[in-house]
């Protein structure tokens, strides 16, 4: 048509139009797409561990069971350890194993299980040791005072060997560590009756420190009653005429009698029996004679036996 008019289809790009580009994914997307589609599907599982024991004596025994969550019902697993072992039972997804004759102090056994190309494993130690109860020897338990008294911590060959000893006593500090047997002596004396005492064991594994402890002596010790003079003066000053309270202490091992005399008659006590190691009595000093008191040789305290 003489207007010059142009008809263009439906679609057809205008003229001078930039032409859309379509490229291709470069190889190496491509192979990671196919390969992802292509790989078989993952599942998380568990690989779990229990044992009748962690801790054996020396050439002792130890049942491992070892299992996993794994959907496949014949996911391979098994144990790595240089102990001696036995396989004792198996299943799907479980297996349990006995380790023998353990005389490694350390042992380290690994439980493992292989799922859908993947596998896990748990670790388990082992600890096998004979550490023997420590003993404990006083050589006279029931000393008199002044007398030489020896007192010996002591343990059996330990497996594996390297025990160490301690000899503790009561309000002191325990002595160091050392290879036994361990030997104090002392000459007894009065501070020393009450004394107790304990014999300790140590023994290193790695990073383990196992100990043991003996049961605790008790050391007595005999000596002479005596007067305290710090809760007793052998003289004391009063004013006459007034009444009086005297407290005395004696002490001794057995514990003794204590009394009080005034003249040729005992004095009455108050609170505690003439027996006890600190009883009160009650002193009407000369010239002073308290209403309803008897004079002092009729007083019914009781008499020092």
């Amino acid at each position: 048509m003489g207007s010059g008019f142009r008809f263009r289809p439906h679609g057809s790009p205008l003229p001078g139009a930039a032409m859309p580009r379509y490229g291709l994914l470069p190889a190496c997307s491509l192979a990671g797409l196919l390969l992802a589609l292509c790989a078989p599907p993952t599942s998380p599982f568990e690989v779990r561990l229990s044992s009748s024991s962690s801790e054996v004596g020396y050439g002792g025994t130890v049942l491992l069971n070892c299992s996993t969550s794994c959907p496949e019902a014949k996911a391979p697993g098994g144990v790595e350890t240089s102990l001696s072992k036995e396989w004792v039972s198996r299943g799907p997804g479980w297996f349990s194993v006995r380790l023998r004759n353990i005389t490694e102090p350390l042992s380290d056994v690994f439980c493992y299980f292989s799922c859908l190309g993947e596998r896990k494993m748990v670790a388990f130690r082992v600890l096998a040791y004979d550490l023997p109860q420590p003993c404990l020897a006083i050589s006279k338990p029931n000393a008199s005072c002044d007398e030489l008294v020896a007192i010996e911590c002591s343990v059996a060959p330990s497996r594996p060997p390297g025990v160490k000893l301690r000899l503790c006593r009561s309000r002191r500090p325990p002595q160091p560590w050392a290879e036994g047997p361990v030997r104090l002596e002392l000459t007894a004396g009065e501070e020393d009756d009450g004394a107790e005492f304990t014999c300790e064991a140590q023994l290193s594994l790695g990073n383990r420190m196992l100990r043991k402890s003996s049961a605790t002596a008790t050391l007595r010790v005999t000596y002479q009653p005596r007067m305290d003079d710090g809760s007793c003066p052998p003289s004391q000053n009063w004013t006459e005429g007034q009444d009086e309270t005297l407290r005395c202490q004696a002490r001794g091992n057995p514990p003794p009698p204590a009394g009080v005399r005034q003249g040729r008659g005992a004095l009455p006590h108050r609170g505690a029996a003439p027996r006890h190691p600190r009883p009160r009595w009650h002193l009407p000093l000369p010239g002073h004679q308290p209403a309803g008191d008897s004079p002092p040789d009729h007083h019914r305290g009781g008499a020092l036996p």
